[in-house]
């Protein structure tokens, strides 16, 4: 039986013609109570309403609240049936664009009705074919997936500038993105970016206004053999000032997993960067950016880069990183190279050399160790490049034959390196 379009018409036993009721029936019902009457007279509606053929969708619906479903191609036709949008597996990011349009608050001025939220239902969807487009997000809605088995497969033909997500303009504040997973399946790599968002550094052209910040987020996102990088946040004027990144694995991507590119305050935790090539893994390139409880591993094993392969690189002013480490790079572990970071609890394990200091900054509670079997022997545990001011600790071990130090900081530092079976540097 389909649902019926309005609510049966339940009647207490006081609203009921008294002819209708003969009067022992009338008295065994006040003896069981209202509920028990009310159930049947419940059940009489339905069974009028069905008879009478009302049990049938209506034609004209009040759109239901909730999210709006996009439905991939590889779906059952039932499943799609009760999908708002269905992708014929080419080009899906027309499809799903067209729902993020929709859901987007009416004030903004694209359309929309204000669903605000657009969930992918399926396995697969293939984005890129034309060589030209991605999936677009407007301001203020949320693209979420199911889970790591979302999978968006981005089919660009040929080396492509894009994300197989991008903003729909520079101006985007409040959108979101989680839950999904941008890789090709059988591990097989592609063409272009995970996710590319080039920002103004405003947060003031739309309804909800922020300011300076548009605070877009993407959370438990993973991207896989990007040929590109996985998540890069770009633009001018502050571009896109406070992304919130958190819980996302990018996997052997082949430039950065992670780059903040002139993006200045966002805030970064729990993050994976696993393989690639001669970039690093994670790159802090936007002022007063903060990292958080990361780490990266592996870079370089794609084509064997040492020069340019470090794990997390911290390339522009004002940066703190907390908690993190570096392991089997090919490069630095760390590799600080500008001014004003602040770095606690740093492990540098394996990578060709721990730590690179070329900038003035507090670091604390670095460790840089060599494990046997390694795939790079840690030569060299903490090079200062120049003679960057410091307030350093860090305890160091380096195979035989390795340097524990290399360089000085500058003039009215105070650091002090456990050099592990061997004397106490101090400066």
């Amino acid at each position: 039986m389909a649902l019926i379009d309005r609510e049966p018409d339940f009647k207490t036993f006081d609203d009921a013609a008294p002819a209708t009721l003969p009067s022992d029936t009338a008295q065994a019902a006040r003896k069981s109570g209202p509920d028990l009457f009310r159930l049947g007279q419940a059940l009489r509606a339905l069974a009028r309403d069905y008879d009478a053929g009302k049990g049938t969708t209506p034609a004209t619906t009040t759109p239901r609240p909730g999210l709006l479903k996009v439905a991939s191609a590889d779906l059952p036709a039932d499943v799609k049936a009760g999908a708002d949008f269905v992708c014929d597996g080419t080009n899906d990011q027309a499809e799903i664009t067209a729902a993020l349009v929709k859901a987007s608050r009416p004030a903004d001025g694209f359309g929309g009705q204000g669903y605000v939220g657009v969930e992918l239902v399926g396995p697969n969807f293939y984005v890129g074919h034309d060589g030209a487009t991605s999936i677009l997000m407007h301001p203020s809605t949320h693209l979420r997936g199911a889970g790591d088995g979302t999978l968006i497969q981005p089919m660009y033909p040929s080396a492509i500038d894009r994300g197989a997500i991008q903003l729909v303009n520079a101006n985007v504040t409040r959108s979101r993105v989680s839950d999904l997973t941008i890789a090709r399946a059988n591990a097989s790599a592609f063409n272009g970016h995970g996710i590319k968002y080039v920002g103004a550094g405003t947060g003031d052209t739309y309804e909800l206004k922020t300011g300076n910040d548009p605070f877009n987020r993407i959370s438990g996102v993973n991207v896989h053999k990007a040929a590109g990088k996985g998540i890069w946040c770009t633009g001018s004027s502050g571009g896109s000032r406070e992304m919130q990144i958190f819980e996302c694995v990018l996997f052997n991507c082949f430039e950065q997993g992670l780059l903040v590119d002139s993006s200045s305050d966002s805030q970064i935790s729990d993050i994976r960067a696993t393989g690639g090539s001669a970039f690093p893994g994670i790159e802090l390139g936007g002022g007063n950016t903060r990292l958080a409880n990361s780490k990266v591993y592996y870079r370089g094993n794609t084509d064997g880069s040492t020069t340019g392969a470090d794990g997390i690189k911290i390339s522009s002013s004002r940066c703190e990183v907390t908690g993190c480490a570096a392991q089997d790079c090919g490069g630095y572990g760390l590799n600080v190279s500008s001014a004003d970071a602040t770095v606690t609890g740093f492990l540098a394990d394996s990578n060709s050399a721990g730590f690179r200091i070329a900038g003035a900054g507090v670091f604390t509670g670095l460790r840089a160790t060599s494990r046997a079997g390694g795939r790079w022997p840690q030569t060299t545990g903490l090079e200062f490049a120049g003679t960057p001011q410091v307030l350093l600790s860090a305890f160091v071990t380096v195979p035989s034959g390795g340097t524990h130090v290399v360089g000085a900081p500058g003039a009215n530092s105070y650091a002090r390196v456990v050099r592990d079976g061997t004397t106490l540097f101090s400066a």
